[in-house]
């Protein structure tokens, strides 16, 4: 669990498309050393380190290597300055659906789904329980400075095209209606729950698509008809299989779709 992972500085997209175009680069090196990549961009050891540990966090490259994910590698061919809502949407899921980021979780799980106002008083209440496991200035002093960098991603940065967030003024902010989310995108997010929750499974609850914690129903701001038309849709596509289960709907999800074949579907690749 990481209070800090943005330690305060405001997410910089345009630092992250430098990043991820030199990552590219490199390929097939499957390690880049850090002071070759600090030098090379021109920027601090101190800036790398935070850039490097939010693009993990965002799914584009891999920790201590700096090697580009699959993910990593679609976004720098064919999306190096992040204007598919696409590519938004995955990373968001990324970052947000790990509780190992405490705060950015806690933000989206919790504060943006049950607070139409937003602002870091609103927020500190849902962090008291981490009193006994961070410094009492990590959470009078830190935690606020990272909350604020997270509304900041979602109002002010790159994040805000998903429309999650609106600032109405310094320090407060608004819920609004989120931005659609395609059904391929939607199915990554899919693979990625079951991934990360029931990785030996090749079905998943509805119900819990649509409500348990981390879900891609929770951490999308889906409703139950727009969970089920999703579903409907990839359905019909054959990409996975609705199924009643006793009295559970589920669906089945195939050994052949991955998230790598999801990711050649979203970036056009082949085509």
């Amino acid at each position: 669990m990481k209070l800090q992972l943005t330690n305060g500085y405001y997410l910089r997209f345009d630092q992250f498309s430098r990043i991820l175009q030199y990552a590219l680069e490199q390929i097939p090196r499957k390690f880049i050393p850090r002071p070759e990549i600090v030098d090379a961009l021109g920027i601090s050891l101190k800036q790398f380190e935070n850039l490097s540990s939010i693009c993990v966090a965002l799914g584009l490259t891999k920790a201590r290597t700096f090697i580009l994910t699959p993910l990593g590698k679609s976004v720098a061919a064919q999306d190096i300055f992040f204007d598919y809502i696409a590519t938004l949407w995955l990373m968001h899921y990324l970052i947000s659906s790990e509780p190992k980021w405490v705060v950015w979780n806690r933000l989206i799980n919790q504060v943006f789904a049950e607070n139409e106002e937003i602002s870091t008083e609103i927020a500190q209440p849902y962090f008291e329980d981490l009193r006994g496991s961070f410094s009492e200035q990590a959470i009078t002093k830190k935690l606020p400075k990272e909350v604020l960098s997270v509304l900041d991603a979602y109002s002010e940065q790159r994040f805000f095209q998903l429309h999650l967030l609106e600032k109405v003024s310094t320090g407060k902010y608004v819920r609004t209606e989120p931005e659609k989310i395609e059904p391929l995108p939607f199915l990554y997010c899919l693979l990625q729950y079951r991934e990360k929750t029931y990785p030996h499974s090749t079905s998943l609850v509805i119900q819990d698509i649509v409500n348990a914690v981390n879900s891609p129903g929770k951490v999308l701001f889906l409703e139950d008809y727009e969970v089920n038309k999703l579903l409907t849709t990839l359905h019909d596509q054959t990409l996975i299989r609705i199924e009643m289960v006793g009295d559970l709907e589920q669906i089945r999800l195939s050994d052949e779709t991955s998230k790598e074949s999801v990711l050649k579907g979203i970036y056009k690749v082949g085509e």
